[in-house]
């Protein structure tokens, strides 16, 4: 347990036992917050590429859902992008239509890099690459926020299985 939950913790203790001390009628239940920051990569079925750093593609992810404020996405956004590459950063679609971990189309990728600049989210100096990993879950991320994400094609399988509550996207039944 990291010293941040244990304060919180010990913290939501020690106001229980005062509130018991001055009569209150319940102890209130202990809340283990776990920070954003801390939560470690979803756990996959399938392997990932050989050589993909799953750790610092997670860290992408967080830092990008932080940023665009859609940190309730970031398994998904996460398992979308499993979904088209297991994590390879220099694919391409059969047709050679869809480029990068993301799998852009070219003109998609390169429009919203354009906005982005536009915007100030992105500096106008550097030059964006939908097979640089950091480049690309960053314009994925920002289509994200604004609603796009059905641009991916495993949007869709992804989310059934997050309500389904279970990885293999079949769905538990309540007894």
């Amino acid at each position: 347990m990291t010293n941040r939950i244990r304060h919180a913790v010990s913290g939501v203790l020690l106001i229980g036992a005062l509130l018991l001390l001055r009569g209150g009628s319940h102890v209130p239940l202990p809340v283990f917050p776990v920070p954003f920051s801390a939560l470690p990569p979803p756990e996959l079925r399938e392997p990932v590429a050989q050589g993909a750093d799953t750790v610092f593609l997670w860290e992408l992810v967080k830092r990008y859902t932080t940023k665009y404020q859609v940190q309730d996405q970031a398994v998904k956004i996460y398992r979308v992008i499993f979904e088209e590459s297991r994590f390879l950063d220099d694919v391409r679609s059969k047709g050679g239509e869809y480029l990068g971990m993301c799998q852009f189309r070219p003109s998609t990728f390169y429009q919203n890099v354009r906005e982005m600049k536009e915007m100030m989210l992105l500096p106008k100096d550097v030059r964006f690459s939908p097979f640089n990993p950091e480049h690309a879950i960053h314009v994925m991320t920002w289509m994200w926020s604004r609603g796009y994400k059905d641009h991916w094609g495993p949007t869709r399988s992804v989310e059934r299985q997050s309500e389904g509550g279970s990885e293999s996207g079949e769905r538990t039944s309540d007894p």
